[in-house]
C-alpha cells in the first residue's frame, strides 16, 4: 500500500497532514534553506500529536543551511546531535519515530564512516538518507553504499535535483531491490505525482504543501495531493 509522507514545520502542519490522510510526517523548521533541524519543544510537541493520530513521525537531523557538503567536524556534530535526538526519543511508546540525515564529503561522494556512525547513533530506528543523495557526484555508488551502511530509505527524486525523475526514481529502485526503500520526492503536486507513481512504481512519496508563506502547511493543498496519489 503507498504510504504518503507530508514535510510540515509546526503542530499546525502536523494536524493538516493528518486530516489529509497521511501515513507520516517529516518535522523540520526554515524551509527557506531546505530545512535544519526542529527545537526539543517542538520536537516533543509533535511526538505527542503523531502518537495520538497514528501517523509516523521522522525527525530530520540538520544544522547547516548551506547546502550538503560537510566537513569532518560537521559530519561529527551531525552524528552527536542524532545520537542525542534518539535518546529523547526512544522511550516514546505507540509512535513509528525515525531520522532523516545525510552529507556529502567535498568530492560529492558518500562518507562511508559517516554513515556507520549515523546507523550505530539511530540504534533500531528507522534511519533515511535525505536529498544530499541527488548532489552526489555518483548517484548510483551513492545509493549502493548507503544501502550498505543498513539505512532504511532514501529519499530522493532520481538523482535530478529539484523535479521527480521517473527514470532516476525507477533506476534508484532497481539499484537498491529490496534492501532500501526509495522516497519518491520532487515537485509532487496533484497534477503530477499519481503519474510519477505509476511510472516509477513508487510505494512511498514525500512533499510538501506550501502556502505563500514556505513554512506553513496549506491543508486544502495537502488534501488535494494525497487525494490524487492514492487515486491509483
Amino acid at each position: 500500500m503507498l504510504k504518503v509522507e507530508i514535510c510540515v514545520t509546526s503542530p499546525a502542519g502536523i494536524e493538516a497532514a493528518v486530516a489529509a490522510g497521511a501515513d507520516r510526517v517529516e518535522l523540520c523548521r526554515d524551509l527557506t534553506c531546505g530545512g535544519v533541524t526542529a527545537d526539543d519543544e517542538l520536537i516533543q510537541r509533535a511526538m505527542v500529536l503523531c502518537a495520538q493520530a497514528g501517523v509516523g513521525l521522522r525527525l530530520l537531523v540538520r544544522s547547516i543551511s548551506h547546502g550538503f557538503t560537510h566537513s569532518v567536524t560537521e559530519a561529527g556534530d551531525l552524528v552527536q546531535q542524532l545520537r542525542r535526538l534518539h535518546l529523547l526519543t526512544k522511550n516514546t511508546a505507540n509512535l513509528d519515530v525515525g531520522f532523516v540525515v545525510g552529507a556529502l564529503t567535498e568530492r560529492g561522494g558518500v562518507d562511508r564512516g559517516f554513515l556507520r556512525q549515523a546507523r550505530q547513533a539511530a540504534g533500531d530506528c528507522p534511519l533515511v538518507f535525505h536529498r544530499a543523495i541527488d548532489a552526489a557526484t555518483d548517484y548510483k555508488l551513492a545509493l549502493e553504499q548507503v544501502a550498505e551502511a543498513g539505512f532504511d530509505a532514501v529519499l530522493t527524486t532520481g538523482g535530478n535535483g529539484a523535479s521527480a525523475d521517473v527514470a532516476g526514481l525507477s533506476k534508484a529502485r532497481e539499484v537498491l531491490g529490496s534492501r532500501c526503500k526509495v522516497i519518491g520526492s520532487g515537485g509532487l503536486r496533484a497534477s503530477n505525482i499519481a503519474e510519477v507513481i505509476r511510472k516509477a512504481r513508487l510505494e512511498e512519496v514525500h512533499f510538501r504543501a506550501p502556502t505563500d508563506s514556505p513554512d506553513e502547511t496549506n491543508p486544502h493543498l495537502a488534501k488535494a495531493i494525497t487525494r490524487a496519489a492514492r487515486s491509483l
